[in-house]
This record gives C-alpha cells, structure tokens and sequence, in this order.
C-alpha cells in the first residue's frame, strides 16, 4: 500500500525532530533520526492506534540557518 508511514523529508536539516500526539496531548511517537518513519503505532508497546487525527510536530534547522518549526494534523486511516 501507499502511505503506510509518515516521513518528513529534507536535505541538510540539523537538529532534526518529529513527533506525534494524540487528542489528548500525550506522546506517542518521536524520533530525532529523519531517516525513521511513524507506521500508525505507539512507540513504545507498538500497539495500533485507532482512526483519526493525530497532531505531528516537526523541528530542527537548515544549513543556511533558517528554523524550522511546523505542526498540523494527520488523519490515521486503516
């Protein structure tokens, strides 16, 4: 299937972070290794969230200087 794992792309980003919450606020998945991709699971336990909104946070900053610091909503769908 396409899309089965969220990734944040990007060349000659330092300080690289992704996270992922759910409704609630809680952390349920983050990494500081862009090359890692969130799969639909907790991290830790790998449980299976259900359908929904999730907010994503990525952070970190480019070559050039410029922070990077966006966030919105992934929707979960199996």
């Amino acid at each position: 299937m396409q899309n089965d794992i969220l990734f944040a792309h990007g060349e000659g980003i330092n300080n690289f972070q992704l996270g992922i919450y759910n409704r609630w606020g809680e952390l349920i998945w983050s990494t500081k290794n862009i090359m890692d991709g969130w799969d639909g699971r907790r991290q830790i336990g790998g449980q299976e969230l259900p359908e929904g909104a999730y907010v994503y946070y990525v952070k970190g900053s480019l070559s050039n200087g410029e922070v990077i610091d966006k966030s919105g909503l992934v929707n979960l769908i199996r």
